[in-house]
């Protein structure tokens, strides 16, 4: 039997040897199958399904570093998958997707459906699609195969150089990503594009929640299969369950390939370990053909001896796979409240705030006699420090993880409103996914020291659609922090660090948010345990605080004048602050190391004396120059030891700085 293929409709396909009525689709991982494993896959498959046309597509043909959006990728194969199906009307459709593959199939049955049938708005690049395709009925099965279903990170379990690797990746996506905001249409690589929580994953996944839910997918009765490695370095169990779709239907089948890896499973060549590779192609068929419990056998989709999904020799119970699962969801749940810290914090406060919820949630109940519950997530990203937090590539990396969770709760309470209660960072973890996330809608918002820019756009959220109910922002009369720092950064860099100083100045415009002027206090003013009462009932029952005259004891008519004056001086205070701070650090080293006296640092406080003269510095401004080779040159001269020392710690603080990530 002939098995090459030929270039149809820009991608490879394999031909069946007669008029066939059943399409294979498989979807490469992010790699592009460079090494030709799923092409050999597909070779096997077409030998084995006589009657099965098969399409081999290259899930990001750009490369993973390449600026094209994964939404117009998936746009692009839609319409291709149009044009497969307008030439030949077939009754049964299959995806097979591998690796990365698994969101960009997900993403294209999405499209397939529509968006009235998802009922979650499709992004601005995912125009195309945007009405039902033909061919969406004709999807019977989704096969993924050591799929991602929520993006890559760089967790603990992999190999440290594996993780290395995954780190540099994310730092550079960033720092691409920052080189690219200047522009009028800012992108990121489209590797940073598919990482956890990234926009693309997220909104995959809240749309494919709103159609495992739909109507139109019931009546499908669509079957899903996951196909884990028995050994899968990069992607655990937990990442493949998926709960979008898992708990809400039951046509959803697991099952574990012995003797393979995230590499190897799709290895089904002859030759050596051909007995291992037969069984990985056992497998495959097994995913494909498998019959679920009450199914009738396939036509075209069909293979001698081929046992059924549920078969206790093939399946693996979803409870099997992983103690940490999250549940299953409760939809009694009407309320769901997140509560975030911020830096320098532990979040112990949002444990106290979420029992405050709580405790006002129960009594309502009591007096309502309903039977609705609320949930608070006081889950902490970590001990977060004020260095790091400048930089917007960390920044985002919390953002990340918050649309992570989010996603995953809308799955766990999927008729639950969501509300959030913020400090600090927490309150532009809010605000970059109200911005960069269309399918992130919150109930109520409380921020409290908030390092939002004073001109955040809160009208234009609800543009086209209400994504946002109502917001309070207090202002706090003595929050020095927000004042030197975020507003400081601001005027000195405008956009660049997305930074702001909302909980001192509070926003520009109101209706959506309301500044709550002026909380007593300094930076936590706004998470003050006298204000923990009043947040709870605003984030339930939308009552806003009663802020001076009415409660002079926690509030004030006017904000510190120290405060304001340190807020007007923030750029300068500032600037000096890091030329002391490069001093200080020079001149230790000048004691400790013996380095020479003259310094770059020295160079830059006598700077001013080329401009002013008379200020009495005897210098040479551009002098220091020279004598940064003296200094290199006294560093050869060190001890070894000391030498080792000093460029451990320098690079210690680079790898904090920079690529903790």
């Amino acid at each position: 039997m002939d098995h090459t293929f030929e270039i149809k409709f820009g991608r490879k396909f394999f031909k069946a040897s007669r008029n066939s009525r059943a399409l294979l689709v498989l979807f490469s991982g992010l790699s592009n199958d460079r090494k030709g494993k799923l092409q050999n896959l597909a070779t096997s498959l077409h030998e084995a399904l006589r009657d099965v046309d098969i399409l081999l597509i290259s899930s990001f043909p750009g490369g993973v570093w390449t600026f094209s959006s994964p939404e117009a990728q998936a746009s692009d194969t839609i319409l291709m998958l149009d044009q497969v199906c307008a030439e030949t009307d077939y009754e049964d459709i299959r995806f097979l997707s591998y690796s990365m593959g698994a969101a960009m199939a997900r993403k294209v049955l999405v499209g397939a459906f529509g968006e009235k049938a998802v009922g979650a708005p499709f992004e601005a690049a995912f125009k195309p699609p945007t009405e039902r395709r033909n061919w969406h009925a004709k999807v019977s099965r989704l096969v993924s195969v050591s799929g991602y279903a929520r993006g890559w990170f760089a967790n603990p379990r992999m190999a440290q150089w594996t993780r290395i690797a995954l780190n540099f990746f994310g730092f550079l996506g960033h720092f691409l990503s920052l080189t690219q905001a200047m522009r009028k249409t800012p992108s990121v690589p489209l590797i940073f594009a598919l990482r956890r929580g990234a926009p693309f994953i997220f909104n995959t996944r809240i749309q494919w929640l709103g159609l495992s839910q739909s109507k139109d997918w019931r009546r499908q009765d669509m079957t899903i299969v996951h196909v884990m490695p028995s050994n899968d370095e990069l992607v655990s169990t937990v990442e493949v369950i998926d709960l979008e779709s898992d708990d809400q239907r039951k046509g959803v089948h697991y099952m574990t390939v012995p003797n393979s890896d995230h590499k190897s499973v799709l290895d089904v060549s002859a030759g050596r370990g051909a007995k291992t590779s037969l069984q990985r192609l056992d497998y495959m068929l097994i995913a494909l053909c498998g019959r679920g419990a009450g199914g009738i056998a396939d036509t075209a989709f069909f293979a001698a001896g081929i046992p059924k999904l549920t078969d206790a020799r093939i399946a693996v119970p979803v409870d099997y796979l992983d103690d940490t699962i999250a549940g299953k969801p409760n939809e009694n749940v009407s309320n769901l409240v997140f509560v975030v810290h911020g830096i320098r914090d532990t979040g112990a406060w949002a444990k106290k705030v979420g029992a405050e919820l709580r405790r006002q949630f129960d009594g309502k109940l009591k007096a309502k006699g309903t039977l609705t519950e609320l949930r608070t997530d006081t889950q902490s990203y970590g001990y977060f420090t004020a260095f790091p937090f400048i930089f917007p590539w960390i920044r985002r990396q919390k953002v990340e993880w918050l649309m992570d969770r989010y996603a995953t709760a809308r799955a766990l309470y999927p008729r639950a409103t969501i509300s959030f209660v913020r400090h600090s960072n927490g309150t532009y973890l809010a605000a970059a996914a109200l911005r960069d996330y269309e399918n992130c809608t919150f109930d109520r918002i409380a921020f409290a020291g908030s390092v939002v820019r004073t001109d955040y756009d809160w009208e234009k959220l609800n543009a086209g659609r209400k994504r946002i109910g109502r917001a309070i922002n207090y202002v706090a009369t003595s929050d020095i922090v927000v004042a030197v720092g975020p507003k400081g950064i601001n005027r000195l860099f405008g956009r660049f660090f997305d930074l702001g100083s909302a909980g001192h100045d509070g926003f520009d415009k109101e209706g959506v948010v309301k500044n709550i002027r002026y909380a007593v206090g300094s930076h936590g003013a706004g998470i003050a345990e006298h204000t923990w009462k009043a947040t709870a009932k605003f984030i339930l029952d939308g009552t806003e605080p009663q802020p001076w005259p009415l409660d002079e004891k926690c509030y004030a008519s006017v904000q510190s004048h120290l405060a304001r004056w340190l807020g007007y001086s923030s750029p300068i205070i500032l600037a000096i602050a890091a030329l002391v701070t490069a001093g200080l650090g020079w001149g230790l080293s000048e004691k400790l190391l013996g380095l020479p006296q003259w310094s770059p640092a020295q160079w830059l406080l006598n700077l001013p004396s080329s401009f002013w003269p008379a200020s009495g510095f005897a210098v040479r401004p551009f002098a220091g120059a020279a004598e940064l080779g003296a200094v290199w040159q006294c560093y050869g001269q060190l001890p070894r030891l000391t030498q080792s020392i000093s460029m451990a710690v320098y690079w210690w603080f680079v790898w904090l700085a920079l690529f903790r990530l």
